[in-house]
């Protein structure tokens, strides 16, 4: 490995004199159900690296910088410290407002967005970085990873590494891997994934606060189970508003808690008064890396 990276560093220091060459990337389109194809692109980080070779360095250069746990739910639980994270992304008007409430409060998140509506967003995922925040991979298409096989797997979570370094027009190695799917996105201890997650030089964050499963999955599943039992009952359901998931959250929340939200109404709806209680609880909001700074 390291005679490789050596030899593909002399070419690059002779290569890069001459002129720019394109780094592969593959531009998907989920509509119309055809392979992806590669395309070149000019990416300033980049050189004249082939796709392959880029991947080989941006691999190694990952793997030296990242010191978290290969897989963790929360931080130091004696430190007053939370973080707040936001999946998905697929509203941009939602992503938007969470840019701006962060800014007002003036608090560092940590995103998760899926690589394929990154390219939709360019311009928030732009002041997502400039503003401090942290960005994390949450794979292409969101889809389980334990029901893939291992190439799969490595190909949805590099896809939406080159997706947020196309839009940012610049290298941006994540390495805070967040599986799609809640809990049945790891399902307890994929060996696959973590051995996966690791070689690429990521972390698996899950969480520890998860308000979508208290509020909405969990009550619905009750229901279900209710009505299966007694097909006669009456089973209540009661709308879901902000005020359910801000209540949650700030009841659930102590220290080292890793808060699972998403770029839903209730959600961004929720996220400054969560800020603000959480605050005059005397908890700092950090992001996840920010968890482990220090410790």
């Amino acid at each position: 490995m390291r005679n490789r990276l050596e030899s593909l560093g002399r070419t690059m220091l002779i290569a890069a004199t001459l002129a720019p060459a394109p780094v592969f990337v593959s531009d998907i389109s989920e509509s119309d159900g055809k392979t992806p194809q590669p395309v070149p692109i000019i990416l300033p980080y980049a050189g004249l690296m082939s796709y392959e070779k880029y991947q080989l360095v941006k691999t190694e250069k990952e793997s030296t910088q990242n010191n978290l746990p290969s897989i963790f739910s929360s931080g130091d639980k004696k430190r007053p410290l939370v973080a707040i994270t936001i999946d998905d992304a697929g509203n941009s008007t939602n992503v938007k407002m969470a840019l701006d409430i962060a800014k007002e409060k003036q608090v560092h998140l940590t995103f998760f967005p899926v690589g394929s509506v990154i390219s939709s967003q360019k311009d928030l995922w732009k002041k997502a970085v400039e503003d401090g925040h942290e960005i994390g991979n949450h794979t292409f298409n969101h889809k389980q990873l334990p029901a893939l096989s291992e190439n799969e797997i490595k190909r949805q979570i590099n896809l939406s590494q080159e997706a947020l370094d196309k839009a940012l027009g610049f290298s941006y190695p994540m390495h805070l891997l967040r599986p799609p799917g809640g809990g049945g996105g790891y399902r307890g201890g994929d060996p696959r994934l973590l051995k996966i997650a690791g070689g690429l030089g990521y972390s698996l964050v899950m969480w520890s606060v998860d308000p979508l499963y208290a509020v909405v999955v969990k009550p619905k599943n009750d229901r279900e189970k209710l009505k299966k039992q007694n097909p006669d009952a009456v089973v209540e359901e009661k709308p879901v508003t902000s005020a359910d998931f801000y209540q949650h959250v700030v009841s659930a929340t102590g220290n080292g808690s890793i808060i699972l939200l998403h770029f839903n109404r209730n959600d961004i709806g929720a996220l400054g008064q969560i800020i603000d209680t959480l605050r005059e609880r005397g908890l700092e909001l950090t992001t996840v890396s920010g968890l482990f700074s220090g410790s």
